[in-house]
């Protein structure tokens, strides 16, 4: 068997034999070593190495030496006694409650964060976070890896609790979600709507009793009313328009039309007003005018807000080749206009052809040098599209 002892200066010397102890005049006292023993003993403790020391009484048994002075040793020889270590436990128990305490505080923007990438409402994440914690829990039962449930009780359990105060803050305490898109969420505390964005931050207070959200040209708006008037609000909640109309709504090709006291006006996108709200009815008439009536009477105005004509016609048809039939003081029966008189106007609103004639024809749509002929009392006038006069006949009887 090969021994292993130690010099007086402590130093290992090995391997040997018996043979080797003996010629060392190794005493009872020095520390020796072989394999299967746990750490150094001395010789006269060893029965192996009685028949070296037969007739001396060996000493007491001393503590074992401290890792101290025991010197590095041979692979083969037993290392120095461990140092004690710090279980793991209590180290994950700390850092877990630290986790927990920060992810509570933030679970605000930690909740809303989750909600946002899911597109999902932060007041119902908590089922599916505590449904995956007791899935996970039965797994760890089942295979038999209990020894590692604490370490990942105490890994899951901040966001668990997290989750857990979100829902609580999102849910009872402080708002109630409506709903969530494209990064921004709409919210209503103490029955007021606002909006937040994803980290839960509050991108418009909630002090309207409605609020709408809308794309126009890839840019978002929002119309919101408060005390019973609507307004509209940039995504960075600026006031495009104040909360002074009953009505407001998106029309058109990037235009709103508000409604206030029954009379309708127009508005751009960036709030500029296009017309004021002195109007019975606004339309479209065609992709250049809009058509203006007001106390029963009918004007244009271009699509810069600019009326070409006030409103004094009965009724304005279409323009055809720059130009646009219409009729003062006529009475409106719905597919006709009867008795009044009758004009010619241009794109500018000018009356080519003065509204005083008691009958007047149609220019031919598809030829430009087509005329029309008026009635003046006894007198008939042949009219181009400019309104020059190239004939004028005297009757002398009614022809109409």
């Amino acid at each position: 068997m090969n021994y292993f002892y130690l010099d007086r200066n402590g130093n290992p010397i090995g391997p040997t034999d018996t043979q080797g102890l003996k010629q060392a005049e190794i005493a009872p006292e020095t520390y020796v070593w072989f394999e299967g023993l746990p750490g150094w003993v001395q010789a006269g403790t060893v029965p192996e190495l009685s028949d070296l020391f037969r007739g001396q009484t060996p000493p007491p048994v001393p503590a074992e030496p401290s890792a101290t002075e025991v010197p590095p040793f041979p692979s083969a020889v037993p290392p120095s006694v461990p140092v004690k270590r710090t279980p793991l436990h209590p180290l994950l128990i700390g850092l877990s409650a630290g986790l927990t305490v920060i992810l509570v505080l933030l679970s605000p923007i930690f909740t809303a964060f989750i909600a946002s990438i899911f597109d999902s409402d932060p007041t119902v994440l908590i089922s599916p976070v505590a449904i995956l914690f007791g899935v996970l829990c039965v797994v760890f039962l089942l295979v038999r890896r209990r020894k590692y449930f604490l370490p990942f009780l105490l890994i899951y359990a901040p966001i668990l609790l997290s989750f857990l105060a979100g829902s609580v803050y999102y849910g009872t305490i402080k708002r109630c979600w409506i709903g969530y898109e494209n990064g921004t969420m709409e919210i209503v505390s103490h029955g007021k709507h606002g909006i937040v964005n994803r980290f839960g931050f509050t991108r418009i207070k909630p002090l309207y009793d409605r609020i709408y959200k809308e794309q126009s040209y890839g840019t978002t708006y929002y119309r919101v009313q408060r005390f019973g008037k609507w307004g509209l609000l940039s995504e960075e909640n600026a006031e495009i328009l104040p909360c002074a109309y009953d009505q407001l709504e998106k029309w058109g090709e990037g235009y709103y039309k508000l409604t206030k006291n029954d009379l309708e006006g127009l508005a751009e996108r960036d709030g500029s007003i296009v017309l004021a709200c002195i109007y019975d009815q606004i339309e479209e008439w065609d992709e250049k005018y809009f058509k203006l009536t007001q106390d029963g009477l009918q004007g244009l105005a271009d699509r810069g807000g600019n009326v070409l004509t006030p409103c004094k016609y009965v009724y304005i048809w279409p323009f055809e080749a720059g130009v646009a039939k219409v009729n003062v003081d006529g009475t409106d029966e719905g597919k006709s206009i009867k008795g009044g008189t009758w004009g010619y106007i241009d794109t500018e609103g000018d009356e080519v052809i003065r509204c005083v004639y008691s009958s007047l024809g149609n220019f031919d749509e598809d030829d430009d040098r087509s005329t029309v002929e008026g009635r003046l009392g006894d007198f008939v006038y042949t009219f181009d599209r400019r309104g020059n006069v190239l004939h004028t006949a005297y009757t002398g009887y009614s022809l109409f």
